[in-house]
């Protein structure tokens, strides 16, 4: 469970970015600083979630959000459209069980 809460983490990294064309990507090392999770475990998480199809890493070694990740989002864009109330759990920032 506390793999998924990191690897959610890392994700929220990139929904936080700020504006501009760099909006949306993250440098390892901005993931690491971010999370304040040791390298191996954000190199390890990144290429779980790149093989997921959550996250993608550009040319220059940026990620960026993948399709899968942007397909989820979409899904959940129609939900909120159609009036869902599905039951929703947030997860904090820097809360770890």
């Amino acid at each position: 469970m506390r793999s998924v809460l990191r690897a959610v983490e890392l994700l929220n990294l990139h929904a936080a970015a700020q504006e501009g064309y760099e909006r949306d990507s993250r440098t390892v090392r901005d993931l690491i600083d971010g999370s304040g999770l040791a390298k191996t475990t954000v190199v390890r998480l990144v290429r779980t979630l790149e093989e997921c199809g959550l996250l993608w890493q550009r040319g220059d070694g940026r990620t960026v959000p993948g399709p899968a990740l942007l397909r989820w989002a979409g899904m959940a864009g129609a939900g909120t459209a159609e009036g869902g109330r599905g039951r929703r759990r947030g997860v904090v920032r820097g809360q770890r069980r």
